[in-house]
């Protein structure tokens, strides 16, 4: 068998290579989908059905729709009428296209219920590893067909061009291409012997370990496949369907699930999307608003880099009865996508979308009406959050290693109204932004040499770097390096290092001590490294600072230590140039940032309805209430001649003549938008 060090690597550079063939085309972007919702779409649909769709589509603002299948959207389901739903979704895009709406067409890629057709095409159904028979997805009840399987590709490839053609739609939307459970099929242990030499049973087995060798060699090789499968559906249609939008249906970005369990690859879907859609699923969205936010803020960066536009879609699929939702949740989730820049799609239960005897959505109104001229932004903060991707792949610990210290980094500078943004690996590869002169790396232990020297550089720049934990302990394929490269890390920290087995990292005692903070707890060193400065902190468990997502029915829960979310706003506020803004409050306003020209914006979200008692049940459904706004203290960088304050309550607008660099406003009731002129 080969070098599996030799293999992790081949394989971790291979998946951007791969997505690199992807990037060669150019990105269509949203293009008309800036204003979404789904549509259950059925062939019982009669023309007078779908007018009336269409009109309560047009009184909302809605500007492009996402129909799914008869049965949902397996397509594979749907063979028995496939002509019948196709005809019905040719009525659907023509009165939509009338109407000024593009239409995208929503399926599964592999999911399949019937046993006749499986039985029929045996070879392409993925395999159990345990039985050797078909393997089913348990959250489906389902077969899955192996998307490796080059017969099954060029099967699916016919039936999508032949909807695509006969439908005129716009888009296509196709998910659920990945290797839930493994795959043990013919095609792909004959790949995987191939590709990596042996059995791909037994290298199964060896995978079991988590955090050796073996098991990192396994995740990356099912997401290089699931990439590739990726690039061969996006090629062909910007080959063969140049004007067809292909949309990618992303899962959480900071958590190793996709990576760990389902070998989805969040980075490679992407790459391989004009647009992605950020599905949320079963979230109690209001009263997880913490991390989805900070969420948001990654997405957002990893879109950027990638010049891939990214919409939430929250899906409420575990309710207990189709539509039975609180209408307001949706508002909030409008407002904080609106406050990340990113667009969202209304879905409600079971993906049924706006109903023709619902009144209008205001929130998307507000959007088209007034928000237009201030969409196209940046982010405005001179502190950034590496959440990085090496790290979550690489974490045996699932979420405890990095992703969950770098929710509670975001998490607290959330709380505190301090700017932030994202960087990922990619935007080191682009360049930081020049506006960042902080950069906190929460535990980021995976970091390969050339990311090394770029935060090398920016330190010897002037920027300050914020360093936790085991920073750099591996190399970025989850390689231990602490012995081999100990020099390397040391001139890029400025430090003198003492490595533990156990512990891992821990600066010298004769690096010079800043201060403690945090209680007496922890240590806080302070290095100068020529124009710049490493700030590190060795014992700090940011995981005291994390509040995770909160399931709708379960006991409320805020576990965070409030002493160590106010001391990590502190030390990033302490350590940076004055913020562009600055806006004080109770934490239960979510303020975000954002520049053009000579302007600033600030998006404020109402969050105050989802702040319970500990151990409180949280409602089901999620209920919202907008309560208790507060006065917010607003501090500048600057003086501003003029701040005018747009909300999605109208009774709420209103001019401030020049506030200077300090004053105060009213937060909203739900939504709200400053645009602060200078």
């Amino acid at each position: 068998m080969k070098s599996i060090l030799f293999l992790l690597v081949l394989t971790f550079a291979a998946a951007p290579a791969l997505a690199g063939q992807a990037k060669a085309f150019a990105k269509l972007g949203i293009k008309g989908f800036e204003r979404t919702t789904f549509w259950h779409v059925h062939p019982g649909l009669t023309d007078k059905d779908i007018a009336n769709s269409v009109d309560a589509f047009v009184r909302s603002g809605v500007s492009g729709v996402i129909v799914g299948g008869g049965r949902h959207h397996y397509l594979h389901d749907d063979l028995p009428f496939l002509d019948e739903q196709i005809d019905v979704t040719a009525r659907v895009v023509k009165a939509c296209h009338a109407k000024g709406i593009r239409v995208c067409e929503h399926h599964s890629v592999v999911l399949t219920t019937r046993k006749d057709y499986a039985r029929e095409h045996q070879d392409w159904i993925q395999r159990d590893f345990d039985t050797g028979g078909f393997s089913v997805w348990p959250e489906y009840q389902t077969y899955a067909f192996c998307p490796n399987n080059k017969a099954f590709r060029e099967h699916y490839w016919t039936l999508l061009a032949d909807i695509v053609q006969r439908t005129g739609v716009d888009a296509v939307m196709s998910d659920d291409a990945s290797f839930h459970h493994g795959c043990a099929c013919k095609t792909c242990s004959d790949l995987w012997a191939n590709e990596v030499g042996g059995s791909l049973v037994e290298a199964r087995k060896a995978s079991k370990k988590t955090g050796t060798a073996e098991w990192r060699q396994w995740n990356a090789v099912r997401q290089r496949w699931y990439t590739d499968f990726r690039v061969w559906l996006y090629g062909k249609m910007r080959r063969e369907i140049p004007k067809v939008q292909c949309f990618s249906l992303l899962g959480a970005l900071l958590s190793p699930w996709g990576p760990q369990t389902s070998g989805a690859n969040q980075e490679g879907m992407l790459d391989t999307g004009d647009a992605s859609w950020w599905e949320i699923y079963n979230p109690a969205d209001f009263a997880s608003w913490r991390p989805l936010a900070v969420e948001a803020t990654a997405l957002y960066e990893a879109g950027r880099v990638r010049k891939s536009d990214i919409v939430s879609l929250p899906y409420a699929d575990r309710a207990e009865a189709r539509d039975k939702v609180d209408p307001e949740e949706e508002t909030f989730m409008w407002a904080l996508s609106m406050a990340h820049g990113i667009a969202f799609t209304q879905a409600r239960v079971f993906l049924t979308g706006i109903t023709p005897d619902e009144p209008a959505r205001d929130y998307w109104v507000f959007e088209r009406d007034v928000l237009q001229p201030y969409r196209d932004a940046e982010p405005a903060a001179s502190i950034g959050i590496f959440f990085s991707r090496r790290s979550r792949d690489a974490d045996p610990k699932w979420q405890d290693s990095h992703s969950g210290p770098a929710i509670g980094w975001g998490e607290s500078l959330q709380d505190a109204g301090i700017p932030y943004r994202a960087v990922v690996e990619e935007t080191l590869d682009s360049g930081l932004p020049k506006d960042i002169r902080t950069l906190i790396l929460p535990n980021v232990f995976a970091i390969s040499d050339a990311h090394l020297d770029k935060l090398e550089r920016f330190v010897r720049g002037g920027g300050t770097l914020i360093a936790t934990h085991q920073t750099g302990y591996t190399d970025e394929n989850g390689e231990p390096r602490h012995d081999r490269f100990k020099k390397r890390l040391e001139k890029a920290l400025g430090f003198r290092i003492r490595v533990d087995s156990k512990s891992g990292l821990s600066a010298e005692s004769n690096t010079p001590l800043l201060r403690r903070v945090l209680a007496g707890s922890l240590t806080v060193y302070e290095v100068a490294l020529d124009r710049g400065k490493v700030v590190y902190l060795p014992d700090l468990d940011e995981r005291k600072a994390f509040q995770n997502l909160m399931n709708e029915g379960d006991p409320y829960r805020d576990p965070r230590d409030p002493e160590v979310v106010r001391s990590l706003a502190e030390l990033a506020l302490s350590a940076s140039p004055a913020p562009p803004v600055l806006v004080e409050s109770k934490p239960t306003v979510l303020t975000t940032a954002w520049k053009m020209k000579d302007r600033l914006l600030v998006h404020m979200v109402n969050t105050a309805g989802a702040v319970w008692k500990d151990g409180e049940k949280i409602p089901a459904p999620s209920k919202v209430t907008w309560s208790d706004t507060q006065d917010l203290k607003v501090s500048l960088d600057k003086p501003a001649q003029r701040a005018r304050i747009l909300s999605l309550d109208a009774g709420e607008n209103t001019v401030i003549e020049s506030p200077g660099r300090e004053f105060r406003v009213k937060s909203p009731r739900r939504y709200a938008l400053m645009v602060v002129e200078y």
